[in-house]
């Protein structure tokens, strides 16, 4: 009878390591959503498309004939314009940073904000064939008010403004989950000039007037707040 070779200890403990992260359970990946929403106000009707992948962000709308994109990843905020391939890069607050950790959706959040505000709900109407559920909140800035499915995604979200007496209303025209986004999509195009900021150089940039293409429309990334 052949016996085999006894397998050295430090030999059995070096292939348990290597095979190990095969045996790890792999890490789910991250949601991705896709909206088109027009909002309206005072001003021209604006449409505005919104890309997520876990807590990134991007949006592209048209201001002025002008291309825009804003782009959330990481520590940094951009705001770049395409036809001009430049735009600036601001360092995100420290608390903005530290809410990614949730991993969640980054735009349309609407009846969460309303319920945090004090906000409930006041009932239910169909909106474009759509049946939702309506959350109200009115304090001292005015009133908002948002109609949402019962998986939680807003059809319809309207505000009033105590101070101006303007109202704007934003209507998400339509919904798609799990879209095939690479990581390369939340970054600025290759080329672009892209000037830098830190968060408290851009809060007193703007204290002496516009900065960069375009303000941050999702400004709450931005801030934290």
């Amino acid at each position: 009878m052949v016996r085999s070779a006894a397998v050295p200890r430090t030999h059995f403990a070096l292939a348990l390591l290597l095979l190990l992260p095969s045996l790890a359970p792999a890490q789910p990946a991250a949601e991705t959503w896709y909206t088109e929403r027009l909002m309206t106000s005072g001003a021209a009707p604006t449409i505005e498309h919104l890309w997520s992948k876990g807590p990134w962000l991007r949006s592209e709308l048209v201001v002025g004939g002008q291309p825009i994109v804003q782009l959330v990843k990481g520590n940094r905020y951009l705001i770049v314009n395409r036809l001009e391939r430049k735009g600036i890069a601001i360092q995100r607050s420290p608390l903005a940073i530290a809410h990614d950790a949730a991993g969640k959706r980054p735009f349309a959040d609407d009846r969460d904000r309303i319920v945090a505000a004090g906000g409930e709900r006041v009932g239910s109407q169909e909106i474009g064939g759509r049946q939702c559920e309506v959350y109200r909140v009115t304090d001292g800035d005015g009133r908002r008010e948002t109609c949402v499915t019962s998986t939680g995604l807003p059809v319809r979200t309207e505000m009033w403004h105590r101070s101006s007496g303007s109202s704007s209303t934003a209507s998400y025209l339509t919904w798609a989950s799990h879209v095939p986004l690479p990581d390369e999509f939340f970054d600025p195009d290759p080329g672009f000039v892209i000037e830098e900021y830190t968060y408290d150089g851009y809060l007193a940039a703007v204290q002496k007037g516009p900065v960069g293409p375009a303000p941050p429309l999702h400004s709450y990334l931005l801030h934290g707040k």
